[in-house]
């Protein structure tokens, strides 16, 4: 049996350490729990604080609850036949006394474990994808800044609600509700991990809430502006196949990152196109109309490695002020509290997602059934389909028409 005893260590002085004593087995350890006390408050014959003492309840149920946690460790160890030496004990002894932090780990500050973080964090057992990673890189970055705004280096204590409100207001200084958003996810997902790690036991972060999300701009191509697009005439085979990838996209409704991989890997015999989504990593087959096949057998002879999906974005957004594409669209953004109306031409809109929601959406205005739809834009699950079709962009006059016919 463990048994726990405490003592001051310097009896004929005003103000003395406490002393834990640790017996079993015929084995002791004896050590200071860091706290003091007056010794006119010490009972020697309790071993605790006398009631006199100004936080005696409070300051007895904390050495009361390193006792239970102790013997608590050596029951459960004595269940299993494991080894209690010395060496175990004062590990869980340091364990308990430093709050369940591991005290390796307890100097550490808020960015020097976050270092760690970023090598050792997984998902699944897997390793960060590099966008992942470059997500949480900026996190700490920004941590980084704002330690030297606040010339302190954070320790996970500092780590609080006056710290949440103060970042918060340093971030929105130069980013937006989406990226600043993104950067308390990160933050709060590193300190549960830290938490996990024993790194601390604080858990203010756990109130920590990334701003709402500010409302996106979600455009579906109207059918003068398809025809604009497909009629464009260009000799440069940027804008070309910028053109051409819009047309497709709105056409078949691929995830622009499997267009591209079509284009690039995929040999194409026939009217069908097999290649592995890669969100799903499932293997997919569609038959696609002869004129489509016709437009990515041109789009492989216009690819060149190393083209990316912003650089198919700027020439998209080109494309749109050529064809005139200069109707207002309205939006809201927030700025945490402060609510600011954003307005953009359409051109400023054009990306490759469009074509993906204009198939959708058009599809669904057309009554093409909805599982059909989702074999070429590959989602999984109805409510994930939903968010890519837009209501506004429908054309329900025919359908008003008909309502009481």
């Amino acid at each position: 049996m463990l048994r726990v005893n405490y003592n001051i260590q310097f009896k004929n002085r005003k103000v003395s350490p406490i002393i834990i004593s640790i017996t079993w087995k015929g084995n002791r350890i004896q050590k200071s729990i860091g706290q003091s006390i007056e010794t006119e408050y010490w009972d020697f014959k309790k071993n605790k604080a006398k009631s006199t003492f100004k936080d005696a309840v409070n300051f007895n149920a904390y050495l009361q609850s390193i006792e239970t946690a102790l013997q608590n460790f050596y029951s459960e160890s004595s269940k299993y036949g494991k080894v209690i030496n010395k060496s175990k004990v004062k590990i869980k002894l340091i364990e308990v006394l430093n709050n369940g932090i591991v005290e390796e780990n307890k100097n550490n500050g808020v960015i020097q474990t976050f270092e760690r973080f970023l090598k050792e964090y997984r998902v699944d057992g897997s390793k960060l994808r590099s966008s992942t990673l470059v997500n949480y890189q900026s996190c700490r970055n920004k941590l980084k800044l704002f330690e030297e705004r606040k010339r302190t280096k954070f320790q996970f204590d500092d780590i609080t609600s006056q710290f949440y409100n103060e970042f918060i207001d340093f971030l929105y200084e130069s980013s937006s509700n989406n990226t600043v958003g993104s950067i308390i996810k990160n933050l709060k997902t590193y300190m549960k991990w830290a938490q996990k790690m024993k790194c601390h036991n604080n858990i203010d972060y756990k109130e920590f809430k990334p701003p709402s999300a500010e409302p996106s701009f979600s455009i579906v191509l109207t059918k003068d502006e398809y025809d604009r697009i497909l009629a464009l005439e260009t000799d440069k085979p940027a804008l070309e196949f910028a053109k051409l990838f819009m047309i497709v996209n709105c056409r078949i409704g691929l995830r622009s990152i499997d267009l591209i991989e079509v284009i690039k890997e995929f040999e194409i015999n026939s009217n069908k196109i097999r290649f592995f989504q890669t969100k799903t990593s499932s293997l997919q087959t569609l038959v696609i109309p002869d004129d489509v096949i016709s437009m990515i057998r041109r789009l492989k002879e216009l690819f060149s490695d190393g083209l990316s999906r912003d650089y198919i974005n700027n020439n998209l957004r080109e494309i749109g002020k050529m064809i005139g594409m200069n109707e207002i669209e309205t939006s809201v953004k927030f700025y945490g509290s402060r609510r600011v109306i954003v307005k953009k031409p359409r051109w400023d809109l054009l990306t490759t997602h469009v074509g993906r929601r204009t198939f959708a959406t058009r599809a669904m205005e057309k009554r093409i059934p909805i599982h059909v739809i989702m074999e070429f834009t590959g989602h999984k699950t109805l409510s994930s389909f939903q968010r890519y079709v837009n209501p506004a962009s429908f054309d329900n006059k025919d359908v008003l028409s008909q309502l009481w016919n």
